[in-house]
């Protein structure tokens, strides 16, 4: 879920119905890399793709556990 906050500024956020935050958990968790789609001022679309890596897999996995913990 994305919402424009200004110009050039947006907030991400993922759904939280519960089959989307299993599924969303789950990509998060044992996905390799994720996408981040834009949407530039001209209309034209675009992906930022970030891969986890080693020292980002190690921090998602602190953060899914915090989250669990703190639910």
């Amino acid at each position: 879920v994305s919402a424009k906050i200004a110009d050039g500024i947006f907030l991400i956020a993922l759904n939280n119905l519960p089959a989307e935050t299993e599924k969303n958990t789950k990509l998060l968790s044992d996905g390799e890399w994720f996408d981040i789609p834009v949407q530039y001022r001209t209309g034209r679309r675009g992906l930022v793709t970030m891969e986890k890596g080693i020292p980002g897999d190690r921090v998602f996995k602190e953060v899914l556990a915090a989250w669990e913990k703190a639910a």
